[in-house]
């Protein structure tokens, strides 16, 4: 019983308040209230039939101003034992006492990322192979963010997409149907705008993640072709790691004149990516730079991603609740009943 109770804890401690202010209380109450020990010592005389030979017997026991008055304190001894061992029960199971079982296996690490993907007109260009066809930028982004979506399961994923402007696609979310949704919508040049902008879309990203406990990890994927002046990318990564960031960088595109499609009828003037800025970038953002040759060469990207940007959920260890309060809830009900069939006892013995 003593260890039960140094092995006590209790889920609403506040209830345990009451059984010293009950108990100040319930003794003012009936000492101060003789009616009710009177109404107590009717009810434990209930189911008594004395007959007394001698008549004057009963004067003997009960006559005598000492006797009225020592019969006083111990009915209100009785009573008050009685009211006061009930309510310190009941406030007992009030405050929920429960026992610690076996410890909780502590909550798995994840990852919150966002990406930020060029939507630029330059997403257009052919300068990709799959099966011996030329395939767009966009079409090879949208094929990355796919194979990241799906190896990062289990983490909360974010889609901004810019060129001119900056909007969210998809806010942090582990909804990887609705994700899938939301790239389709993707194309060049539609849904931002023509030009790049990737510093803009960098701040706007700072500016709607700033009160997070955690920053999401960055990634861009972007070719960074011909982008906004007003503000250099590489000062805005920068701006960013101070912010507590990280900034990775994939590379869209590839790096020479070598891969222009001459067979192109869009009319664009091809324009490689700019690996040099790109890995600038990288760097001032406190990240990575990788390359999108192909899916294959984007492994060792989402393995970087998933060490170095791990975020693991600081929570005090938890415990398996084992509750006791219905101990102390049918201890009342013993109680109770016991007093009830107290005077029945009397009346056998």
């Amino acid at each position: 019983m003593t260890e039960l109770l140094t092995l006590l804890q209790f889920d609403k401690p506040q209830w345990l308040i009451a059984i010293p202010v009950s108990a100040i209380l319930l003794g003012m109450l009936l000492w101060k209230v003789p009616q009710l020990l009177g109404n107590w010592q009717r009810l434990s005389e209930k189911g008594r039939n004395y007959t007394y030979y001698f008549p004057n017997r009963a004067l003997l026991e009960t006559g005598r101003p000492g006797n009225q008055q020592k019969n006083k304190y111990v009915i209100f001894l009785l009573q008050y034992t009685r009211y006061f061992l009930l309510l310190t029960l009941i406030f007992i199971a009030l405050a929920q006492p429960y026992k610690k079982g076996q410890q909780l296996p502590d909550p798995p690490s994840y990852h919150d990322i966002v990406f930020l993907v060029d939507t630029s007109i330059t997403m257009a260009l052919k300068d990709y192979q799959i099966d011996g066809q030329r395939i767009e930028r966009m079409s090879m982004l949208k094929k990355v963010l796919e194979h990241f979506i799906h190896a990062l399961d289990g983490s909360r994923i974010g889609i901004n997409v810019f060129s001119e402007k900056v909007y969210t696609l998809s806010p942090l979310t582990t909804d990887y149907d609705l994700l899938g949704k939301q790239l389709n919508r993707l194309e060049s040049a539609v849904l931002t705008g023509r030009t790049s902008n990737p510093s803009q879309a960098m701040l706007f990203t700072s500016r709607q993640y700033q009160h997070s406990a955690t920053k999401p990890a960055l990634v861009m994927l972007t070719d960074i072709n011909r982008p906004d002046r007003k503000i250099d990318p590489r000062v805005a990564a920068e701006y960013l790691s101070t912010q507590g960031f990280h900034l990775h960088i994939i590379g869209i595109g590839a790096g020479s004149q070598q891969a222009e499609n001459t067979e192109d009828i869009s009319g664009l003037i091809y324009q490689p990516a700019n690996f040099r800025l790109l890995e600038e970038i990288a760097v001032a953002g406190k990240g990575q730079f990788y390359w999108t040759k192909d899916l294959n060469s984007l492994n060792d990207a989402l393995d970087n991603i998933r060490q170095t940007e791990k975020r693991q959920v600081e929570l005090k260890p938890e415990f398996i609740k084992l509750p006791l309060y219905s101990w102390f809830v049918g201890l009342a009900l013993l109680w109770i009943t016991f007093w009830q069939i107290l005077p029945f006892l009397r009346v056998v013995v």
